[in-house]
């Protein structure tokens, strides 16, 4: 409400008081008849606000984010040396070979003992327990995102295998690593583990 200050008005010689009685007393009812009319109108506008405005809805309590269906932890790191390249390969065809990895990453290797990836996707794949699955893993020492050989072709930097397969000659076959993950009715979430060598 705008404050009403003492000098605001001025008269002259010519003042009439019956006319001046007259117009403070319509100005009076002028200024009353605008507070009524606002008044009353507050409530509609209110109510007409929460008929056009929908409640927002407040999350459930028990509403939690899906979490990951798969984990792999990585282990036997040689040093905290290079990064660790992870591969996840669905079925058998372009199995170890990176460019061809259904999903694949490149992470440090942590201070601790174990590397943890964290896989999410929204693919149907993850949640058919027909689907077949393999991951490799390797420690890039010197950082040429590859794992380096000699000449004879045995590796020389610290890798493996889900399943985890003895070392052989050459790597080993799909058949060997490959895991299958769980219905969501089954099992939430799976846990792979591979010890490099």
């Amino acid at each position: 409400m705008t404050a009403l200050h003492s000098g605001m008005f001025s008269f002259s010689k010519s003042f009439c008081p019956a006319t001046a009685i007259h117009g403070l007393l319509v100005c009076t009812l002028a200024m009353a008849g605008c507070q009524a009319e606002t008044r009353s109108k507050m409530p509609t506008q209110i109510a007409s606000e929460d008929q056009t405005s929908p409640p927002v809805a407040s999350p459930k309590a028990d509403a939690t984010p899906e979490p990951p269906r798969l984990f792999v932890d990585v282990e036997g790191f040689s040093d905290r040396q290079g990064r660790c390249r992870i591969a996840l390969y669905r079925e058998a065809e372009g199995f170890n070979q990176p460019q061809k990895a259904w999903a694949k990453e490149t992470l440090d290797i942590p201070a601790g003992d174990v590397l943890v990836w964290a896989i999410e996707s929204n693919d149907p794949a993850l949640n058919d327990p027909q689907t077949r699955w393999a991951i490799s893993a390797h420690q890039d020492r010197n950082g040429n995102d590859k794992l380096d050989k000699n000449a004879l072709g045995i590796p020389t930097e610290p890798y493996g295998f889900s399943n985890n397969p003895k070392r052989g000659f050459g790597p080993p076959k799909f058949d060997e690593v490959s895991f299958k993950i769980p219905s969501l009715q089954d099992q939430q979430t799976t846990r792979i583990k591979i010890k490099l060598q």
